[in-house]
């Protein structure tokens, strides 16, 4: 298997393989496509990668992203997803953080290094329908 960096070319690709990934996900709104453009246009997607070819791509994707983060010394990654999958890479809830209006067990974070920050998290702005 395969796993690059994004290139001009790959976006439509990307696009409909995160929309399949979320298609009837309950915790999906189906706008993952569009949040992956707005970060894109916003010049605010620092990493997107593609894997062209394999099994375990998910998994390989999640590990190379996670080394890509600490190599950038990112404190940590939070995101929303399956409490069933993001477990087995150290994410998991947190009482420290919060992400409103979103069931907690979806919610996970990884702390890279130092101590767990603790308030409300808000991601970009593409996430709620603007890249402003």
């Amino acid at each position: 298997m395969i796993i690059r960096a994004e290139r001009p070319g790959d976006e439509a690709a990307i696009g409909a393989v995160t929309a399949a990934a979320f298609a009837g996900k309950s915790y999906s709104d189906q706008t993952e496509p569009q949040i992956i453009d707005q970060l894109r246009a916003a010049a605010a997607l620092k990493i997107s990668l593609v894997a062209e070819d394999g099994e375990g791509i998910g998994s390989a994707l999640i590990r190379r992203g996670l080394d890509t983060l600490a190599g950038l010394r990112a404190s940590g990654c939070a995101l929303v997803g399956s409490p069933k999958f993001y477990p087995r890479f150290g994410f998991r809830q947190c009482r420290e953080l919060t992400y409103p209006g979103l069931p907690v067990e979806y919610f996970m974070v990884l702390l890279l290094r130092g101590g767990m920050p603790s308030g409300i998290v808000r991601f970009h702005p593409a996430f709620y329908g603007s890249a402003a």
